[in-house]
């Protein structure tokens, strides 16, 4: 996300094997060709230098993200390039329902959806107004998935004092926690980072009152 599509960012919180060794006429022989057996095989089986399988990593991350009986609460603060906090996002959701709060420059937004309708409050304590369900907002945590889906290479590192995993892709870097595989940021092209605090839930408020 480039800081010049924070704009619409916001609009739119209001997508075997090949053998390798024959056998040899002498013991000696046969023994170290099994030796050299067993190393290649361990080379195919393993990566390369211990390196992480960033594929199996996004899917575990992916499927963190995933408990259809609980209820999801993120989150999730806007970051521009200069370390300014442009938007913060919290989210409650659980299948089609959903309920959201974004605070952004003094003004604060709530929605809710339960899959066919969206309720939407402009102004604390105002009028809630129904719009169709098209009109539901994205998810802040569209941009970590959508950064899972391009995982190219993984590493371990630290964030903010937390145990973490670094995927990265072309445009951008998703970083996870290892003991739950939870989401804690995004970085994306143009320096923006999307900050994220996520929970599981087992109630939660999901509409506007």
């Amino acid at each position: 996300m480039n800081p010049n599509d924070l704009a619409s960012f916001r609009t739119a919180l209001l997508e075997g094997d090949r053998r390798l060794v024959r056998r040899r006429r002498t013991r000696a022989t046969g023994g170290a060709a099994a030796l050299i057996a067993i190393v290649a095989l361990t080379l195919i089986v393993l990566p390369f230098g211990g390196a992480l399988d960033a594929r199996a990593l996004a899917s575990e991350a992916r499927n963190a993200l995933d408990r259809p009986e609980l209820i999801l609460h993120s989150e999730a603060d806007v970051m521009l390039p200069d370390g300014r906090v442009d938007q913060r996002i919290s989210r409650w959701s659980s299948g089609d329902r959903s309920r959201t709060i974004s605070v952004s420059g003094g003004r604060t937004v709530e929605q809710a959806s339960d899959g066919r309708t969206v309720r939407v409050r402009l102004t604390p304590g105002g009028p809630i107004d129904t719009l169709p369900a098209g009109a539901t907002m994205p998810d802040p945590l569209l941009e970590y998935r959508r950064l899972l889906d391009r995982a190219t290479t993984a590493s371990e590192t630290t964030v903010d004092g937390v145990e973490a995993y670094r995927l990265e892709v072309p445009n951008g870097v998703a970083y996870l926690r290892r003991s739950d595989r939870l989401p804690l940021r995004a970085e994306l092209d143009g320096g923006v980072v999307i900050r994220y605090r996520v929970e599981w839930l087992r109630t939660a408020q999901l509409e506007l009152r």
